[in-house]
């Protein structure tokens, strides 16, 4: 992939977390093809949690970057690279190899002939050797028998045809007390409270951790959703393909996790209660 005289590279999305997450079988590639390869890997500040779940990813990785700048393709003041950034790619990543921080599918419909992991790979010039996300499993994960996690507001307040309605979120905890169980609520910005569901205000690791703990995640189409496919947590989620309908299917962009069971829909609002409770019967009873 890269010439002889090449030692050290620049390597990661800018966001947002579940990009930060599904890049992980590109980097993969990188090591496994190139192990004498030193990487600098870095997101910009808004997701920079995310890169605690790299931080003992392997000995190759000998530095991250937080940019101050998002991306090349938005208005300033958040255009990338930023004076700071500029800087920082001055004293340390001078004449090395960098990945777009912000690259576009290559493929308009990418959905229709590819997974998302290989939609990346793709527009990084990346050959994958597997589409399953593996991430080292963080420390002092604290089992809670009897609980699940909940992730269902997918870009909240404006997730929509895959974001379920609040009313939808509060049935389906209710379901889940009902059989005696309880649920944290996986919190992100603003998201509105579920009555007999515990928010929590962690940061990504943090979150992780905790979806680590539970039984089961329940879940839309969310970043946790691809993080706990990093450690094949059980997954029940509910998937949308209506925001992108030439694709017909979400199969394209649901993580591969051989413990996760996906029903989808046009809008998630559209898959049947039935379903919906039959899903959750099966994976708790």
């Amino acid at each position: 992939m890269f010439d002889s005289s090449v030692d050290k590279i620049y390597f990661g999305i800018n966001g947002q977390f579940g990009d930060i997450i599904i890049q992980e079988p590109c980097l993969r590639s990188i090591i496994e093809d190139n192990p004498d390869m030193k990487i600098i890997m870095g997101c910009n500040e808004r997701y920079a949690e995310a890169l605690e779940l790299y931080r003992n990813y392997h000995s190759n990785i000998i530095d991250f970057v937080v940019w101050e700048g998002y991306t090349t393709r938005c208005r300033p003041p958040n255009q990338w690279p930023t004076e700071k950034d500029k800087r920082y790619i001055e004293d340390n990543l001078k004449n090395c190899p960098m990945f777009d921080v912000s690259p576009i599918h290559t493929q308009k419909d990418w959905a229709l002939s590819m997974h998302q992991t290989e939609s990346f790979a793709n527009t990084y010039g990346i050959e994958l050797k597997s589409k399953q996300i593996k991430l080292n499993r963080p420390p002092d994960i604290k089992k809670k028998q009897k609980t699940i996690a909940i992730s269902l507001f997918p870009n909240w307040p404006n997730g929509g045809p895959k974001a379920f309605s609040t009313d939808s979120v509060t049935n389906i905890v209710a379901c889940v007390n009902k059989m005696g169980y309880k649920v944290i609520h996986l919190n992100g910005p603003n998201e509105p409270n579920i009555p007999q569901a515990e928010k929590l205000n962690g940061t990504y690791l943090e979150s992780t951790k905790a979806l680590l703990g539970t039984d089961l995640l329940i879940t839309g189409d969310t970043g946790m959703s691809w993080v706990a496919s990093a450690f094949q947590h059980p997954t029940l989620g509910f998937y949308a393909w209506g925001y992108n309908p030439v694709a017909k299917t979400s199969k394209n962009w649901q993580p591969v996790n051989p413990n996760a069971e996906y029903l989808e829909a046009f809008n998630v609002n559209d898959i049947l209660k039935k379903d919906i409770l039959s899903a959750i019967y099966g994976r708790l009873r």
